[in-house]
């Protein structure tokens, strides 16, 4: 897909000396501050060492899993309408959407071939 991202995948407990393998050390050891990575650094410290910071991690964990059981449960309804198995008033219902709003999504997620 040309979406003008490009991706790299590297062994981040591998180190060959280079600038990437220095930052790819602060994600995996616990006690890593790297000064040419302040920011990352005081990050990671930040999240993984304070009270404060290991709060805050647990609640964007906390939005992230209650956002994907949102997405899981909309799929659930867009595959029950498009086998005839729910009627889209219902689903739209149960998905607490207009009908024209699910339906809009549920075409995105499943295009009418």
């Amino acid at each position: 897909m040309e979406n003008g991202f490009e991706e790299l995948y590297v062994n981040a407990k591998g180190n060959d000396g280079s600038v990437l393998s220095e930052l790819m050390e602060v994600f995996v050891k616990d006690d890593v501050y790297n000064s040419k990575f302040p920011i990352t650094s005081d990050r990671k410290r930040r999240y993984k060492q304070t009270e404060e910071g290991q709060k805050e991690m647990s609640e964007i964990i906390e939005k992230i899993r209650n956002e994907g059981k949102v997405e899981g449960k909309l799929e659930t309804l867009y595959s029950l309408v498009k086998q005839g198995l729910l009627s889209l008033t219902e689903g739209a219902l149960q998905a607490n959407m207009s009908e024209e709003s699910f339906q809009n999504n549920m075409n995105k997620m499943f295009p009418i071939q």
